[in-house]
């Protein structure tokens, strides 16, 4: 659902000139980049619910490094390799002008550097900020065991992106140079730490007797909240003025019908469909950019059609997504599948003593 998200935003606004999306789906399909957001708060869930079983095990830390490396860097070098080679071509020139950068794109380091926070690969500015959080997460984990830590840790990263925004507001240099606060590791810290909220509370409740209707009823006040906060938002407080409160609420809105849904799991959003999207999203939001943007000249030729906006749109987004489907199924299974078969001749296991 967060990879199909980026995917509608995108479509709407990669192509140049931007396609003109129905009035009435403006709002919330202009909110396709909070999908990123619903992916971190998920992300910190999903590790944690790993890791609490696996902490106390020999050679867990190395073993959590071993399956993140292989689960998401041989796709990305793929496409770390092809965009070097279309950007700045193959060559042994190329290589000596452009190694300090591709250093930098190759080891995740882009995030703190001006200029470049966006990243070689097209949409990987989400990785330079996932694979550090995955880093440093072996070592918050080992201290944030409880819902009162993690609510300390959610206090703790805000206090620090604030505090980073304080810092880039009074080094206009920095801006200047192409530093932006919202590509950077610590402005999404408290959404990784909403997350981490959210698991410690499933965790809490998971084994109580929990009538069906209270994560019912937060799954619907979430759902409903998904789809007001985007039209609201412009009333309650301008994106300019501090953009990130606006990602820190949405989180808070993904965290509740995240922590609904792990007790009160529904059809239409969990289902063979939707996991299908799920095992390929990784494939799907690294392969969409470079679609969309060959796609441009099919989109031009179905907006000179005489229907209406919303016709152009759909018909834009399907025209994108089944090709990409194919195309993500493809390096799911030859890219990404192959590498993560060969996690368990990596993972370290503790010797048997008879």
């Amino acid at each position: 659902m967060a990879a199909l998200y980026v995917l509608a935003f995108h479509t709407a606004l990669m192509p140049t000139p931007q396609l003109e999306v129905p009035a009435w789906s403006r709002p919330l399909l202009l909110y396709g980049g909070s999908g990123v957001t619903l992916f971190f708060v998920i992300s910190a869930f999903t590790l944690c619910l790993t890791m609490d079983g696996r902490q106390n095990a020999p050679y867990s830390t190395r073993n959590f490094y071993v399956r993140r490396i292989l689960r998401i860097v041989p796709l990305y070098y793929m496409w770390l390799a092809i965009r070097f080679a279309l950007d700045w071509g193959l060559t042994f020139t190329a290589f000596r002008a452009y190694k300090v950068p591709l250093l930098l794109y190759a080891v995740f380091g882009y995030s703190f550097v001006p200029g470049h926070q966006e990243g070689l690969v097209w949409a990987s500015w989400a990785l330079g900020i996932e694979v550090i959080f995955y880093l440093l997460f072996p070592f918050v984990f080992r201290v944030v065991t409880t819902l009162q830590r993690a609510g300390l840790f959610l206090i703790g990263t805000c206090m620090l992106a604030g505090l980073h925004s304080l810092v880039v507001y009074q080094h206009p240099s920095w801006v200047a140079q192409g530093y932006k606060e919202y590509f950077s590791l610590f402005s999404h810290l408290p959404v990784f730490a909403v997350g981490m909220v959210t698991y410690f509370l499933y965790k809490k409740y998971r084994d109580r007797e929990l009538a069906q209707s209270v994560p019912a009823c937060i799954l619907t006040a979430s759902v409903l909240a998904f789809f007001a906060v985007p039209n609201l938002w412009s009333i309650w407080l301008p994106m300019d003025l501090y953009p990130m409160i606006q990602v820190y609420l949405i989180a808070v809105v993904y965290a509740a019908l995240v922590w609904s849904l792990s007790f009160f799991p529904k059809f239409f959003l969990i289902n063979r469909t939707s996991l299908f999207f799920g095992t390929i999203s990784y494939s799907l939001y690294l392969n969409h950019p470079q679609l969309v943007y060959k796609l441009t000249p099919v989109y031009q030729t179905i907006y000179a059609w005489p229907v209406p906006h919303t016709l152009h749109y759909l018909t834009c987004l399907l025209v994108t997504l089944v090709p990409l489907v194919g195309l993500s199924y493809l390096t799911y299974r030859l890219v990404e599948l192959p590498f993560m078969n060969l996690t368990r001749h990596f993972i370290r296991k503790p010797t048997l003593v008879p």
